[in-house]
């Protein structure tokens, strides 16, 4: 990533993740924003709930009857702020949001630090001394593993002879009881 210096690999990844960040937010401009641009009008009121027209008609033995009720929509205020034409700011927020986390997973991502603070939570970024003590550690464990699986090796290969030696000795026992047999059995 250039020269080698955590300067230039810190301004290479702020670069990367502005670069996905602007990607991401013109997706979420064409995905979010432009259905709602499309239903924009002015004379449309876009911003009050639409109303909704229901037509029963029921039959009955004087004729079929006609009954028409106009009533405002059911939409919960979600629905009308992303539905077609919604709240054009709403929208724009959900792009806007949506890059900007995009931006952060990338640079955390090409930085390798990981650490995290919001609301009271805080969790520790990965610094060199933690790595070198996980590295410890793991040597460690590898370590621990590799005597296990000798000892389990040496403790099979013992196992295995035990149980050939019990298998000639019950094959040399059968032999002596053939050969001392009384003959005629």
């Amino acid at each position: 990533m250039g020269l080698g210096s955590a300067a230039v690999e810190e301004d290479d990844a702020k670069r990367y993740a502005g670069g996905v960040a602007l990607v991401v937010f013109a997706l979420a401009l064409v995905v979010v924003v432009l259905p709602g641009l499309r239903e924009l009008s002015l004379e449309d009121g876009v911003y009050e709930r639409r109303m909704v027209t229901e037509v029963v008609r029921t039959e009955g033995p004087d004729g079929t009857e006609v009954r028409t009720t106009t009533k405002p929509s059911d939409d919960s205020t979600l629905e009308r702020a992303l539905g077609d034409g919604g709240l054009l700011l709403v929208r724009l927020g959900v792009a806007v949001a949506a890059a900007f986390l995009a931006g952060a997973v990338t640079i955390r991502i090409l930085l390798g630090r990981y650490g995290f603070k919001a609301a009271g939570v805080e969790l520790d970024d990965v610094t060199g001394e933690a790595a070198e003590k996980t590295a410890v550690v793991l040597a460690a464990l590898e370590t621990e593993i590799d005597t296990h699986r000798q000892a389990s090796a040496d403790a099979l290969r013992t196992a295995a002879e035990a149980l050939r030696l019990a298998a000639e000795t019950t094959r040399r026992v059968e032999v002596l009881e053939a050969a001392s047999a009384p003959p005629g059995e």
